[in-house]
């Protein structure tokens, strides 16, 4: 007999809203409850998407709520009743994936997360800083804000080093940051932060929608960078920020930017567009491994432009939610560096009391790269948040640098994995210990065979296969990796490690451009 089945969790109010459809026209349906990691990971793997509720009629997939309501009620009858009358339960049911087939998949890590977001985040005085700048910037308050308020200290942390990448961005680039944002969010492969920098840049830069269906083109390998219908300045920023996400700045790109821009702005674009990189390597990282979805407002402006012909919105894509904290429409008119700057003084004062509990920490526990970013405020935001990542709260710093030292490594930037290696030995109780820790890293950088990783406990397994999925962008976790977390670690330790994984993102964008910069400074004289 066939079967009507709904992927759902308690307390959801779209799988309420399904099911109540489903009983007003009598249809009997099984519901099987994702809060079952398994039954999570057979949802992911039979509808290729994360939110609940998934509806199927038999093996064919409705969606979610809103598709099932948007169905005719006459087609939906008709629909419901010849997959309950069909011979057979549907396929995923009577031949079930292996488990080798959904260990394959992904999930989200916010599953883990969500039991332990406090009920009150929005109201966290931590969080001020944060919906003053995304209603001032946005017009409303991201959702991903709520996982990182389990670690309120470290929410506060983050506001103040974004807030201080985007006044140095803007008091260069001015409206055009959009389009170096969305170059690099885009070559990473992350359709959230790509969104929000096409917005942007459409906003704020008054882009022509059409001209940035060209740039996904060119950086889909379709085209050159010198048919772009934008100016060499604006193709020098392209070529730039999208170079940086996979590190392949080399002088030439450099030199380009120089012919665009004149040799006295050159640092101050390269610094402009290597922070905004760095900015995007932080939130790439964050939005990708909690699976955030993207606010429906910025989907309907791109699917319902020359955009939408070539977007690609993977596992990003808005299922049932609207964002609920839309707050007031954006100033257009206003002086977009001055109000960044002004936003990030507020910042800076409403957080004041972190910067005492961190300034005691040592600068021997920071690595060096930070003291090579283009603001002062920009150094000590930095320094305040490597420091509550790093050297604070759960899990033991010296496991934390080595899960960077693997990454730093295994990606390709030499001098930062010096910097974790200096850092996980200082930090270290056991000095001996740490460097066998560190040898069976590079090994395991080779093999990723567990088996090299002979003196890690399985906390320590735990961090670097974890680690490992950051190695790479878009950053994705295997479903059964995300078990294993949420039942070894607490939901502040996996805060911890996403906070971690993504300033270490920050540090590659940043150095892979400005280490070149400086390399083709030195060769000039």
């Amino acid at each position: 007999m066939g079967k009507i089945i709904v992927f759902s969790k308690p307390d959801c109010s779209h799988c309420a809203r399904a099911k109540s459809l489903l009983d007003e026209l009598k249809f009997p349906y099984s519901e099987i409850d994702v809060d079952d990691v398994s039954n999570r990971m057979l949802m992911s793997h039979v509808s290729q998407q994360h939110t609940v509720p998934q509806i199927f009629f038999n093996d064919h997939h409705i969606g979610g709520a809103a598709e099932l309501e948007a169905i005719d009620r006459n087609k939906l009858e008709s629909m419901g009743k010849a997959a309950l009358d069909e011979k057979d339960d549907p396929e995923f049911l009577a031949k079930p994936p292996s488990t080798e087939e959904l260990e394959k998949g992904v999930m989200p890590l916010r599953i883990a997360l969500e039991p332990a977001v406090p009920s009150d985040w929005m109201e966290l005085p931590e969080h001020k800083a944060i919906e003053a700048w995304y209603t001032e910037v946005f017009g409303f308050l991201v959702d991903g804000y709520k996982y990182i308020s389990i670690r309120p200290d470290n929410a506060a942390n983050w506001m103040t080093a974004f807030s201080s990448i985007m006044a140095v961005v803007s008091s260069t680039l001015d409206r055009q940051w959009g389009l170096a944002c969305f170059s690099t969010a885009y070559t990473s492969g992350c359709a959230y932060c790509s969104a929000h920098g096409a917005g942007f840049a459409m906003i704020y830069g008054q882009q022509n929608p059409g001209f940035l269906a060209d740039a996904i083109r060119y950086l889909n390998g379709q085209g050159e960078l010198d048919d772009l219908p934008f100016s060499e300045e604006q193709k020098a920023f392209i070529n730039l920020a999208a170079k940086t996400t996979n590190h392949l700045v080399v002088e030439d790109d450099i030199h380009r930017l120089r012919k665009a821009v004149g040799i006295k702005k050159l640092g101050a674009y390269t610094a402009s567009v290597a922070a905004m990189g760095g900015m995007m390597g932080m939130l790439t990282r964050q939005v990708d491994l909690l699976g955030l979805e993207i606010e429906a407002q910025i989907k309907f402006a791109i699917d319902g432009s020359p955009l939408g012909e070539v977007w690609k919105w993977g596992t990003h894509d808005t299922q049932e939610q609207g964002n609920l904290h839309n707050r007031k429409e954006l100033d257009m008119a206003a002086d977009l560096p001055s109000k960044l700057a002004g936003l990030r003084d507020q910042i800076w004062e409403l957080n004041a009391d972190k910067r005492a509990r961190y300034d005691v920490l040592p600068d021997a526990l920071l690595p060096n790269w930070i003291g090579s970013l283009p603001s002062d405020h920009l150094i000590a935001g930095t320094s305040q948040l490597y420091h509550s990542s790093f050297n604070d709260d759960d899990l033991p710093g010296t496991l934390k640098h080595l899960a960077a030292y693997l990454v730093t490594h295994a990606s390709g930037y030499p001098n930062l994995a010096a910097e974790e290696r200096r850092l996980a030995t200082e930090t270290a109780e056991d000095k001996e210990l740490a460097q066998k820790r560190l040898t069976q890293l590079e090994a395991f950088a080779k093999s990723r065979d567990t088996t090299d990783l002979t003196d890690f406990d399985e906390i320590g397994v735990l961090v670097i296969r974890f680690a490992e999925c950051s190695i790479n962008f878009p950053n994705v976790v295997p479903g059964r990796l995300v078990e294993e977390l949420s039942r070894s670690l607490k939901a502040t330790q996996i805060s911890e490690l996403i906070t971690c994984v993504s300033v270490i993102g920050l540090a590659q964008r940043w150095t892979g451009i400005w280490e070149v910069y400086n390399d083709y400074m030195l060769k000039q004289g």
